[in-house]
């Protein structure tokens, strides 16, 4: 079963709507991933919980800016559309950093293959056509309309979900300080 550690994001009503060939995604489903981590044994899944309990118990609750919609995994492949993370992302990345660090000492190696190259991000839509049929007019578009959003959000809780199968379980939740 596939695992990653992440943040849900609270976003009672999305600030864009996402137009053809996109699809909203659930809002249960919004998250920043903070790392991904591959399949796990159930002792190494009670050493990432042990491990969360620690470290969040040492940070408090920040909050983040998501500003404008980028395309993801690029602007020539545009499967999904998300939100940056552009002010306090130095904090997200300092706490993803503190949780791959225990993680390695734990001997739990991550299989995140962007453990160099964090862009903290909320995806909110996915294509409901394969990239290279979305039409580059529309991409431009939906680009050049989400530079105007801007939503701040609160980062309460560290997650680790199970994404087997393409559905998102939690298998627990690790609460940061209250600022």
């Amino acid at each position: 079963m596939p695992y990653f550690i992440g943040i849900p994001i609270a976003i009672e009503k999305l600030p864009f709507n996402p137009i053809e060939p996109y699809r909203e995604i659930p809002k249960d489903k919004l998250h920043i991933t903070l790392v991904y981590i591959g399949s796990l044994k159930s002792s190494e899944v009670s050493a990432i919980k042990e491990t969360l309990d620690r470290i969040t118990s040492r940070h408090k609750r920040f909050k983040v800016v998501l500003r404008g919609v980028v395309a993801l995994p690029s602007s020539s492949k545009p499967r999904y559309l998300a939100l940056a993370v552009i002010q306090r992302g130095e904090r997200l990345s300092k706490l993803r950093m503190e949780i791959i660090t225990e993680l390695i000492n734990a001997g739990i190696v991550p299989k995140d293959s962007y453990l160099t190259d964090f862009k903290p991000h909320v995806t909110f839509a996915e294509a409901r056509v394969k990239p290279r049929d979305i039409p580059h007019r529309t991409l431009e578009r939906v680009l050049k309309q989400g530079k105007r959003i801007e939503e701040e959000v609160e980062v309460e809780e560290v997650v680790l979900y199970d994404s087997s199968k393409g559905i998102y379980k939690i298998v627990s939740r690790h609460k940061l300080l209250s600022s």
